[in-house]
């Protein structure tokens, strides 16, 4: 079966290359914020259970967001057809994100109680794009697309005041592959034989993280994040 899949990739990746009318490869660092991510299952109870006696707590402040996180990728993109004044392509990424996650805090009379649900990911995506040249050294570009989400290890952390704080290590769950859909707007500019790149994703997972913890699963978050990236791509031809 592995050998079927590799031989169909390699063949995939034939055929897309002797089609691309032009080719380009990058590489990118990105920063990470958390936008729309959600708790699921018991990790949204504790936050639920915890928000809740935050409420009845006179004086207390309850907060809570999307964790802040980096990540890299490896891209490439074939443009196949002349549309306008752009080119439609493809565009493969593999990209690893540190930091998924969510967070809540409470700050009480007593201090400042902290939780947080972090994880790190090998995000795939096939964009869809179009990039349009603005004059001789400037071009923007448009991409949106499905991906596929490996879930890594997974960290879960108290911060307690007056304590050393508590922590439990969750184990990936090998059964779960995570699907989405992400959004991309990007601009170049043009520095030596390739173009200096910056660019604003944004992803949204349509199915749960979830992983194993004492030998059971857990579903823990559904992720929603802005990736806001800097990168050098050289075009191959």
């Amino acid at each position: 079966m592995k050998k079927i899949a590799i031989i169909a990739l390699s063949l995939f990746g034939v055929a897309v290359t002797s089609h691309a009318l032009d080719i380009s490869l990058g590489l990118r660092g990105s920063f990470n914020m958390g936008l729309g991510t959600n708790l699921e299952g018991n990790c949204a109870t504790i936050r639920d259970n915890n928000k809740t006696a935050s409420e009845l707590d006179d004086g207390a402040t309850f907060k809570e967001g999307g964790n802040l996180g980096g990540g890299a990728s490896l891209f490439a993109n074939f443009g196949f057809l002349d549309l306008g004044p752009g080119t439609l392509g493809l565009q493969p990424e593999v990209m690893i994100n540190f930091n998924n996650g969510y967070n809540f805090s409470i700050n009480t009379n007593y201090g400042k109680y902290k939780y947080t649900l972090h994880g790190n990911s090998i995000d795939i995506p096939l964009f869809v794009t179009y990039q349009a040249p603005i004059g001789e050294s400037f071009k923007i570009g448009l991409g949106v697309g499905p991906y596929i989400s490996i879930p890594l290890g997974c960290k879960e952390k108290w911060d307690i005041p007056a304590t050393a704080g508590t922590s439990s290590e969750y184990e990936p769950d090998s059964t779960n592959i995570n699907f989405g859909i992400g959004f991309d707007l990007n601009a170049g500019y043009k520095v030596g034989p390739g173009y200096i790149v910056f660019d604003a994703k944004y992803l949204t997972d349509i199915t749960t993280t979830a992983y194993i913890y004492s030998g059971s699963k857990y579903d823990v978050f559904t992720r929603r994040a802005l990736l806001l990236g800097l990168g050098y791509e050289l075009k191959l031809m």
